[in-house]
């Protein structure tokens, strides 16, 4: 039976590093890019992307948990415009003015193996859930419209399209209402 935990719940559990370890291993299964120039870099993408979330924002670090296996983990922030001072991420910026609607937002990535069994959609659905409880209006994601996870977000509620162009890419700003 799996259960979702976040990484400050975790903080002290024996396994943690071990879990930590899986998350990269996920991450990087599931990136886009590929190879790096040196290790440094792909730490720095690493980090960017997912690793800043864990030492940040540790309470909205979840991990789904089946034993000792990690099988997904879903990375989030509760506050997105207070956080571009400190968060990396490219782009991000561009959609400010969305971020008065659906301040939160989130990352989320399975072990190739668990996708395809709903076990993303309860992970975001408690997400927005625990978003919910502390009245947050939306949350959003920002993909690129072409991705195969359009469809997925768009089954979650997902309906709110907004797109930027950043660096010659098309940038896909989707957000959820909550209430």
């Amino acid at each position: 039976m799996h259960e979702i935990r976040t990484i400050s719940y975790l903080k002290n559990h024996h396994l943690l590093p071990k879990f930590l370890q899986q998350v990269e291993d996920i991450f990087f299964v599931s990136s886009s890019v590929k190879t790096f120039d040196s290790e440094q870099r792909r730490r720095d993408f690493f980090n960017r992307w997912c690793g800043s979330y864990m030492s940040l924002f540790p309470d909205d670090f979840y991990l789904m948990i089946d034993n000792d296996q990690v099988l997904g983990y879903l990375c989030g922030c509760k506050n997105t415009l207070d956080s571009l001072s400190v968060l990396d991420i490219p782009g991000l910026s561009l959609f400010s003015q969305e971020f008065l609607n659906f301040p939160a937002h989130f990352h989320i990535n399975f072990n190739s193996t668990q996708r395809g069994k709903g076990l993303g959609s309860q992970m975001v659905s408690l997400f927005l859930q625990d978003c919910s409880k502390l009245k947050i209006p939306g949350v959003h994601i920002i993909t690129s419209p072409e991705a195969l996870n359009v469809s997925f977000y768009k089954k979650l509620g997902f309906v709110n399209n907004v797109e930027k162009i950043f660096n010659g890419r098309v940038l896909f700003f989707m957000g959820v209402f909550l209430g």
